[in-house]
């Protein structure tokens, strides 16, 4: 008697549906949406809080000083434009003379991972002769909070700067 050895169709048909359902599961406990949204909010704090520090230290050390904007909207990284030289780029300043300027503390404007105006994920920001504000927008719903607790007069952005009541 010859006998084959091997898998029959019902038994290749069980295995591939337990595969598919662990595969679903997987999906729903990792939830890919929700792990690109904070992926992308780790990279505003983060940025945030590189460009406030290049800020702080470029006043500090008095490399830039501050543009009052007026009335104006604030500028934002929607633009693309990456630039610390103080008048094309979204943060806009002076330089004194024989100063540097922020691109000794900053090689380039950070902007926002998603970078699209029409849904508000961009940075912005806005300066008064003495101080300054940079925003942006956390996507991942349980960053509302650090949103709501910045101190700033928007509970809806994250704000950081020395003044957060400027845009």
């Amino acid at each position: 008697m010859n006998k084959q050895k091997g898998f029959t169709l019902v038994e290749m048909l069980v295995v591939i549906a337990i595969i598919a359902i662990l595969a679903g599961a997987v999906l729903l406990a990792i939830n890919p949406v929700a792990t690109m949204q904070k992926s992308r909010d780790t990279t505003r704090l983060n940025d945030m809080d590189g460009l406030r520090s290049a800020i702080n230290i470029a006043l500090t050390e008095g490399e830039i000083r501050l543009t009052d904007m007026g009335i104006s909207d604030p500028l934002t990284s929607a633009s693309g434009n990456q630039a610390v030289d103080g008048t094309t780029g979204y943060v806009v300043f002076g330089i004194p003379d024989t100063k540097t300027g922020l691109g000794r503390y900053i090689p380039a404007l950070p902007l926002d991972p998603t970078n699209d105006a029409t849904v508000g994920l961009v940075y912005s920001f806005k300066s008064t002769l003495d101080d300054y504000e940079i925003n942006c927008v956390l996507e991942y719903p349980d960053n509302a909070i650090k949103m709501q607790t910045d101190g700033g007069n928007d509970p809806a952005v994250y704000e950081i700067g020395t003044n957060l009541t400027i845009i």
